[in-house]
């Protein structure tokens, strides 16, 4: 049974340069039933020689795995590669346990993938993006400590 509506912001990084550390970062946003809007920021550190592809597809993974209960979910990512993948078709030549993993997460909720055109002024974009290279920068998962 769908619980709740929610909406995930996401994104991966690899520092200094790809590959490198790694970060996802997750934005997860819920209006409850007072119309009271939440948010839940966090990064995850990935660990090292990590790329920004697997870093994408982390940052979603991590996202729905935060969801206790099946949901609505419409999760926005500016790495084309993860959207198209999930909603096109694009050809998984690699990382297939992700992708694998990432099909299950997705199996138990009602997702739609939208695109967003990253670096472009949308505010939980740049948020999720923020706590990916901090994850990435300091080694360490980060939570809701940016703002």
């Amino acid at each position: 049974m769908i619980r709740h509506d929610v909406v995930i912001y996401v994104d991966g990084a690899a520092l200094p340069s790809n590959p490198g550390r790694g970060g996802a970062g997750v934005v997860l946003l819920h209006i409850d039933t007072n119309g009271v809007q939440h948010k839940r920021c966090f990064g995850r550190y990935l660990g090292e020689n990590v790329t920004n592809n697997v870093a994408e597809i982390h940052s979603a993974i991590e996202a729905l795995a935060a969801l206790k209960y099946p949901c609505n979910v419409t999760l926005f990512s500016d790495a084309q590669y993860v959207v198209k993948t999930m909603t096109d078709g694009w050809r998984r030549n690699t990382n297939h346990h992700l992708w694998n993993y990432l099909d299950d997460l997705a199996g138990k909720h009602n997702v739609t993938w939208r695109w967003v055109k990253g670096h472009a002024g949308d505010e939980y974009n740049e948020l999720a993006h923020r706590y990916a290279e901090e994850a990435a920068k300091t080694m360490e998962d980060v939570n809701d400590a940016l703002e």
